[in-house]
């Protein structure tokens, strides 16, 4: 599951750094799949079986990024996983100019 606390630790060394950074997560045996986390200028986005599943802002105070969105990404995936379609539905893409939808 992505955490919080992972989101904030790799924003954290991306600023330190200077530089974008990902990180790929292998999924249980069964899926065989990869989470892809990417991290620059404070923006996360998350990838899971090639679809871009969420995009949100890591920059506070503008940040609303928490257990909601953690939540939200769990299920995201557990759909992808079923096949079920709702997950379309799930899917938040924030938008970097005005921090909107």
């Amino acid at each position: 599951m992505i955490t919080i606390g992972l989101c904030n630790e790799l924003n954290y060394i991306s600023k330190a750094f200077k530089m974008p950074i990902s990180v790929i997560l292998g999924t249980a045996p069964r899926t065989k799949s990869f989470i892809e986390i990417h991290i620059a200028d404070e923006m996360l986005r998350i990838f899971y079986r090639g679809q871009h599943i969420w995009q949100e802002t890591l920059k506070q105070p503008m940040s609303n990024f928490g257990v909601e969105s953690c939540s939200d990404i769990a299920k995201i995936i557990f759909l992808i996983d079923n096949n079920n379609e709702a997950w379309k539905n799930l899917v938040y893409i924030e938008n970097l100019k005005n921090g909107t939808q």
